[in-house]
């Protein structure tokens, strides 16, 4: 988690925080968690457009019984 609260990117809003950035932030405001979990998926596309990519509902079910677990 350290290392990734120090790579920041230097935005104008907190809507535009990535996670280096809400870490740095949790940690100057003392509200670091002692653990975390980050469950995310690998971008194929970022270009504009509408719906999902193929490859993205086809790995939400797995993605959501890893988030599931980590919360029981």
């Amino acid at each position: 988690m350290a290392d990734a609260a120090s790579r920041t990117a230097g935005t104008a809003s907190t809507h535009a925080f990535g996670l280096g950035e809400s870490l740095a932030l949790a940690k100057a405001v003392g509200r670091l968690p002692p653990t975390l979990a980050v469950h995310a998926m690998d971008v194929a596309d970022t270009g504009l457009g509408t719906g999902l990519s193929e490859p993205v509902p086809s790995a939400l079910p797995g993605l959501i019984d890893r988030v599931a677990a980590s919360v029981r």
